[in-house]
């Protein structure tokens, strides 16, 4: 059986060396968003409780996705609704309740 050929490494000028790892900036591509505010353990489980239902009372996710990130009348933005508050989140499960199954 003949053995695997070792990858080969791109041939580098001296010139074009990298420059030594404390002198590079690393990119990451996967970093936390420092910026805005964490979601407490019971906004999470908001945030999840109000998904689901509008999944449940959407023919597609597609459309309760744009539900639930589109201004209402009367309610605003209602993920924004259901995330800051368990009255948030009791008025945009009334809401989903109130709409019939809508196709995408």
């Amino acid at each position: 059986m003949a053995k695997a050929a070792a990858p080969r490494q791109p041939v580098v000028a001296a010139d074009d060396a990298s420059p030594p790892a404390e002198q590079r900036q690393e990119k990451r591509f996967f970093r936390s968003r420092r910026d805005q505010p964490r979601l407490t353990p019971e906004q999470v489980a908001r945030q999840g409780r109000v998904v689901s239902f509008a999944l449940q009372s959407f023919a597609g996710p597609a459309a309760a996705m744009d539900y639930l990130n589109s201004d209402q009348a009367g309610l605003g933005r209602p993920l924004d609704l259901a995330i800051e508050s368990a009255d948030g989140l009791a008025a945009v499960e009334q809401a989903l309740a109130l709409r019939t199954r809508a196709p995408d």
